[in-house]
């Protein structure tokens, strides 16, 4: 994801999701002096090019689900907190460098196009001049088509929630993870039994995860997508 009609595994219940998603309303609790407690928003996003250590390498179709929790403050001065999760899947980019291009895999490059499930989310914490908006779907968009950036950019995603004019501070996004599972391979190695040797096939996934704490993807522990075994 990298601060992130085509089939793809595990999306019938994106695309179930989907179809509700812009019937989703704001959900907020009224209290004195606390008019806005909680608020979720939903969204399709289809075509969003997936970054990686060197360019582009895939495109996600997926759900995102904001949450907004106001924790405290008052008027003209709130705090909150915020998470965004994806569910979705992805189709890598025929010929693309793969997502991680720190060592071991520094200049490989995607073999074929294969298609695989993602999953992660973002935290934030934030400061805002006025509550969120109480209009359908949060003022979030229900559908988005292609990248996710400007002011749509995943550190600023909570902010389409807020009215026209609202002013933000604070540390905005925090931690933050996502995780790729690629296509299975098959290999075989030879073990002994009985005294002979024969060759046992092994099965393996492709895993990468793109997170804060793995420097972007880019450490050999957050392995690589590689396309075709």
């Amino acid at each position: 994801m990298n601060l992130k009609t085509t089939i793809v595994p595990g999306l019938v219940a994106v695309a179930a999701v989907a179809g509700t998603a812009a019937m989703a309303s704001a959900s907020t609790a009224h209290q004195p002096h606390a008019p806005a407690v909680t608020v979720h928003a939903s969204t399709l996003v289809t075509g969003h090019p997936d970054s990686g250590g060197n360019g582009n390498w895939a495109t996600d179709t997926m759900v995102r689900d904001l949450t907004i929790t106001k924790t405290g403050g008052h008027q003209g001065d709130y705090t909150f907190q915020a998470t965004v999760r994806d569910t979705g899947g992805f189709r890598t980019d025929r010929g693309a460098y793969t997502p991680n291009q720190g060592k071991p895999y520094t200049g490989d490059k995607i073999r074929g196009q294969v298609s695989g499930r993602l999953a992660g989310q973002a935290d934030y914490t934030f400061t805002a001049s006025k509550l969120p908006s109480t209009s359908r779907n949060a003022g979030v968009p229900g559908v988005v088509r292609g990248p996710v950036s400007g002011d749509r950019a995943t550190g600023l995603w909570y902010e389409q929630a807020f009215p026209a004019g609202t002013t933000f501070g604070g540390a905005g996004i925090g931690n933050w993870s996502w995780g790729y599972t690629g296509p299975t391979c098959k290999s075989y190695v030879t073990v002994t039994r009985n005294h002979h040797k024969v060759k046992v096939a092994v099965y393996t996934r492709q895993h990468w995860t793109d997170s804060l704490a793995g420097d972007g993807g880019q450490l050999k522990k957050d392995g690589n997508i590689t396309g075709r075994c």
